[in-house]
């Protein structure tokens, strides 16, 4: 009879313990246009919308998303809990709040703010505290992070720096070594694979496609053990947006000309099999497949 209730006792307690472990993880946060952000299960395919929500950013755990908002004049950076539904604002504040990015091991949040008339780089932890703002970081673009969640790449068209959790410089590696012949732009996203033998960016090509004024953008891999530089986006697709996993995938916005509307594709950094994700979509961050 003991040992009878020993297993009731234990099926009871690992069903209701376990119930923490079943929740259901979103994969991918994107945007679309005329619609606003949104969140998917890639299984199930079940879409969530985000009203009001630019920049989205899933966090590492598939749990969260942060996102700025615009609500009578005011532009906030608010992390949303995709199971509670409670939104918070982080206490961070500036007449321009861009592109919030989750840390890889889910325990920051950087970001891009405008100080005494200069855009920098921002920093808070994900429990609202610990708000910092890179003194160095005047004048660099499209901060991102490292897969470990331990630095944060940006450049300034000429070199990618590296900086510390307290927003220090540790590494400059000039630009023009990998991405020689491919223009660069604000927008231009540098990111590195887990082992640091590749960094993906998106770069302008010779290309022109109906609707362009100028040289489109394609998503490039270099290696910096054989320094080979390969394009992965396929001829014929203008990409960008690149987000990588720690798969070493690549997510990113691709069109087929100006005129279409954008998908978000994903592609293997060693195999380059390509495949469609989401239809009608652009800006995907992923979650971490770790958590």
């Amino acid at each position: 009879m003991r040992y009878i209730k020993l297993l009731v006792f234990l099926f009871y307690f690992t069903g209701c313990f376990g119930q923490k472990s079943s929740i259901e993880k979103y994969d991918l946060a994107y945007f679309r246009d005329n619609k606003g952000s949104f969140v998917i299960q890639l299984n199930t395919k079940q879409e969530r919308l985000i009203p009001e929500a630019y920049d989205p950013c899933i966090s590492a755990d598939g749990l969260k998303i942060v996102y700025t908002k615009y609500s009578s004049g005011i532009k906030s950076i608010n992390v949303l809990d995709l199971k509670t539904s409670k939104e918070t604002m982080l206490n961070v504040s500036s007449d321009k709040l861009i592109n919030p990015l989750w840390s890889p091991d889910n325990k920051h949040i950087i970001f891009i703010l405008k100080k005494d008339n200069v855009l920098k780089i921002g920093i808070i932890g994900i429990d609202n505290s610990n708000f910092k703002i890179f003194k160095n970081s005047s004048y660099l673009y499209s901060p991102t992070w490292t897969l470990d969640g331990q630095s944060i790449i940006a450049h300034d068209f000429n070199y990618i720096f590296k900086f510390n959790l307290n927003g220090e410089i540790i590494e400059k590696l000039e630009i023009d070594t990998p991405t020689k012949g491919a223009p660069l732009s604000s927008d231009t996203r540098f990111l590195f694979t887990s082992d640091n033998k590749f960094v993906i960016w998106n770069g302008g090509i010779h290309e022109y496609y109906p609707g362009s004024e100028g040289p489109d953008e394609a998503i490039f891999a270099y290696n910096f053990e054989t320094r080979e530089r390969i394009q992965l986006s396929p001829k014929g697709i203008i990409a960008f947006d690149p987000f990588i996993n720690s798969n070493n995938e690549i997510y990113f916005t691709g069109y087929k000309g100006y005129k279409e509307i954008g998908k978000i594709y994903k592609i293997d950094l060693y195999s380059k099999e390509m495949t469609l994700v989401i239809d009608s979509a652009k800006q995907p961050t992923c979650r971490n497949l770790k958590f």
